[in-house]
């Protein structure tokens, strides 16, 4: 019976200590991380293009984002970490 009782409270703790991490909202890029990210490379000339293309990943729409700096010229190994947050 004793075992039984600590195998249950185990549990809960295990359950309560996984529960903020499973409700955890998904985290998302910001324009201005994708911006400071290209920029800090020295390859790109921010502009209204990729003010646009970046301001996609504030709505954790990071495929958009990923699509339209592509479509630009930005490097693909450039553009997931620009727009994944």
């Amino acid at each position: 019976m004793k075992l039984k009782r600590v195998l249950m409270a185990g549990s809960v703790l295990v359950a309560a200590g996984f529960l903020p991490v499973m409700a955890a909202a998904p985290a998302q890029a910001s324009p201005t991380t994708c911006e400071i990210y290209l920029q800090s490379t020295g390859r790109y000339v921010l502009g209204p293009k990729i003010f646009l293309a970046c301001d996609y990943a504030k709505f954790g729409t990071h495929m958009i984002c990923q699509a339209r700096l592509l479509a630009i010229g930005v490097r693909p190994s450039d553009v997931v970490p620009a727009c994944m947050p």
